[in-house]
């Protein structure tokens, strides 16, 4: 009899839910498991594929989006098994993932939940574990680090471990009632379920072990919903639940480079400020710098790659001005345009005139640039704001 229920939220974005279930199905013997997938509302062909699925799983579907807590509750609450696990659509789960990260969870009836060592697509670490500030702004431990580093090949206790491949015990999580939906569509519901474990007396661990490659931020937003604006209505939500317990956090980093915290076990840690959630301090740092560098001839003409929450970032800072921005190029744009500048796909790319691409992600901006060089012509520059973070000491 399988132990754990895998429950994967899906919305959309196939070509990702199937590279999911195809590394699941390879690396993980199917006697250790029960699948759930369920479905907020996707209007693609995941339906179709999904129902013509020939391997053992349930399949719940939803015909709106409830969310990704509630999604994440209604699959616990058809689990028949003593472990639920939680697993993004966008991940690739590597072979033993499982089986080490259920045998961290079942060494100690303390522990009320166990994340996995997450992976950028390049194999560098996205996360191993994560900190929550005093001010509620979150933080991956050892972002862009290299995932090999002996540091991380230990457990240790954590503030949360993100919930793109989560391991809960299943009593334990429905009778302190699951994740709180009131973290919608997404964002929070993780750190505020970690919180909720730890003050009934649980621990929450990274297993290092348990490897998991996360392309992160697939999951697109309806019309209307804006990523930073979410994010930040769901950190103040989640201020006046622990309004208390954050007193006892570490204060937030404040200005660009690394830190070092101690973990809850007095394991020191490092973390990238760069990445701190919110710091607009270090991203204003990193963008006058480019411009002194790139942007003193006025005659430069900048492309951006991403259509995302950096990209609103940083135009939302009006450092830049607009009429010098050609174009936004993104792979998996889902707009027209992002505050009047145009989004387009690589595909368009080659008519247009720039001299200058600007990668604006700042923790798989590697990656991007990778991509990036498959299309833009020879000759023209691809930076970043975060390049000479690449080395990190």
């Amino acid at each position: 009899m399988p132990n754990v229920s895998i429950v994967i939220p899906v919305m959309n974005q196939l070509p990702f839910t199937r590279n999911c279930l195809d590394a699941l199905f390879r690396r993980t013997p199917q006697r250790l498991y029960e699948l759930i997938l369920v479905d907020n509302g996707s209007m693609d062909a995941t339906p179709d594929y999904l129902q013509a699925q020939t391997h053992s799983f349930r399949y719940l579907r939803n015909e709106t989006n409830l969310g990704f807590a509630k999604a994440c509750n209604q699959g616990a609450e058809a689990a028949r098994c003593e472990w639920v696990l939680f697993l993004n659509n966008d991940t690739l789960p590597q072979q033993g993932w499982l089986e080490t990260i259920v045998e961290l969870a079942a060494s100690d009836p303390q522990i009320g939940a166990v994340g996995a060592r997450l992976l950028w697509p390049n194999g560098t670490l996205q996360e191993a574990g994560g900190i929550v500030f005093s001010d509620a702004a979150t933080c991956h431990i050892g972002n862009r680090d290299d995932a090999s580093k002996e540091l991380y090949n230990t457990a240790y206790e954590v503030d949360f471990c993100s919930s793109a491949c989560l391991l809960v015990r299943r009593n334990v999580f429905l009778s302190l009632g699951g994740f709180d939906t009131q973290y919608f569509p997404y964002y929070y519901e993780c750190p505020d379920l970690c919180f909720t474990l730890r003050s009934h007396n649980y621990r929450v661990m990274y297993c290092p072990d348990s490897l998991v490659i996360h392309y992160e931020g697939m999951t697109p937003l309806e019309a209307g919903l804006d990523r930073e604006q979410l994010m930040e209505q769901n950190r103040q939500k989640f201020i006046a639940k622990w309004r208390e317990e954050l007193r006892l956090q570490p204060a937030p980093p404040v200005e660009s480079g690394l830190m070092v915290v101690e973990s809850r076990q007095g394991i020191k840690l490092r973390v990238g400020k760069w990445y701190y959630i919110g710091n607009d301090r270090v991203l204003k740092q990193n963008l006058e710098r480019f411009i002194h560098l790139h942007l003193a001839d006025p005659g430069v003409r900048l492309a951006l790659y991403g259509a995302g929450k950096h990209t609103r970032r940083l135009l939302a800072l009006n450092m830049i001005p607009k009429n010098r921005i050609v174009a936004i190029f993104d792979d998996l744009a889902t707009v027209p345009n992002v505050s009047g500048i145009p989004v387009l796909h690589p595909r368009q790319a080659k008519p247009i005139e720039y001299d200058l691409l600007l990668v604006s992600s700042d923790s798989v901006w590697e990656d991007l640039a990778y991509k990036a060089r498959q299309w833009v012509p020879e000759g023209r520059r691809i930076e970043s704001l975060y390049s000479d973070l690449q080395e990190l000491p």
